[in-house]
């Protein structure tokens, strides 16, 4: 009877660090996903405050671009980084769904 108790308790333990693995490599690519999106987030502000700002500033100083201020506000740094990140996770998807396409067919 020990030794089936050994052999159970050998198995039950392979299974668990198995499940684990699994679940630890699962959390691992999504905080390296989470990483990856901040990360364009963060660099899409950074652009834009440093960058873009400066010519927005002389752009906005004319009759025309008070107009353009107007449509947009200086928050729309941070809304154009959201899209940014939005469209940079649609074409991950559609990438990811035509590698999965291509190897079912």
């Amino acid at each position: 009877m020990s030794v089936f108790a050994a052999l159970v308790s050998f198995i039950g333990s392979k299974l668990a660090a198995v499940f684990l693995f699994m679940q630890g490599s699962k959390l691992a690519y999504r905080m390296w996903g989470l990483t990856f999106i901040a990360t364009i987030y963060v660099s899409c502000v950074v652009l834009w405050t440093t960058t873009v700002l400066d010519w927005w500033t002389v752009i906005t100083s004319t009759q025309w671009g008070m107009l353009l201020g107007l449509l947009f506000p200086p928050v729309s740094g941070t809304v154009l980084a959201s899209l940014g990140v939005y469209w940079t996770c649609v074409i991950g998807v559609r990438y990811v769904s035509s590698l999965t396409k291509a190897a079912v067919k």
